[in-house]
């Protein structure tokens, strides 16, 4: 079974999962921000929105764009969550080009410029490693 994580609107897939860090450079551009999570449940109710998914764009600046590290950042995180918490053997990511990019750094993924409408397989073998203390 593949699982699929996307931005808001990308898939229309039924086992489309909402993740509100996995998006695009957020902040200023006004098509950065997402809809309210209710709209987003209206047109696409087979889609399963994480719980902590708020209401209204809690991410969203009108005023302070995301530097390209504070994007790693967030982006690193939506992977680990994804990579600590989903147990399925193939996972398919869709998203805008700026997102693919800072996902493909954090996965250590040479530097790949990818074109609008294209598509970039990667497979990555994830490892979980107990910490002693």
């Amino acid at each position: 079974m593949i699982k699929e994580v996307c931005s808001p609107s990308l898939l229309l897939q039924a086992s489309s999962n909402e993740l509100q860090k996995l998006r695009e450079t957020l902040g200023v551009h006004t098509c950065d921000r997402r809809p309210p999570r209710s709209v987003i449940a209206a047109r696409f109710p087979s889609f399963r929105i994480e719980e902590c998914f708020t209401e209204n764009d809690e991410l969203y600046n009108p005023d302070l764009r995301e530097t390209l590290d504070e994007r790693r950042i967030r982006l690193a995180s939506a992977i680990e969550e994804i990579f600590s918490t989903d147990d399925s053997i193939y996972i398919a990511i869709s998203g805008h080009g700026g997102a693919i990019r800072s996902i493909l750094e954090v996965l250590g993924h040479r530097d790949f410029e990818l074109k609008t409408g294209g598509i970039l397989p990667v497979v990555v073998k994830v490892s979980m490693a107990q910490i002693t203390e």
